[in-house]
């Protein structure tokens, strides 16, 4: 399986999770390295589910996790692994976010 077609996997995984609590809008925010790929996949997922909006904005690895704890968004893209503060962050406010890889450079 090649690397575009892991990323494609792992991101329709994030969509379908989020647009099964969220019927109508999913909401990505995060890295802009990640952003490219996630804008075509988006494309894709919105075609094959009309009636799902995705909507994805290129803030930042750390603007995107913010948001992901804060509930602004349903999804966080992030170059990175969080960080043990971050990690800390959400025990606090009781969230346990779920890592979906979707590449590997």
């Amino acid at each position: 399986m090649t690397k575009n077609m892991i990323a494609v996997l792992g991101a329709l995984a994030g969509f379908a999770a989020a647009a099964a609590v969220h019927a109508e809008t999913v909401t990505v925010n995060g890295s802009t390295t990640v952003l490219p790929a996630m804008q075509l996949t988006a494309e894709g997922f919105m075609k094959a589910n009309p009636n799902i909006t995705v909507t994805i904005s290129g803030t930042g690895s750390g603007n995107g996790i913010k948001a992901l704890r804060d509930k602004m968004t349903d999804v966080a893209m992030s170059s990175r692994d969080l960080k043990d503060k971050e990690k800390k962050d959400f025990e606090a406010h009781g969230i346990n976010p779920v890592k979906i890889p979707v590449a590997l450079d």
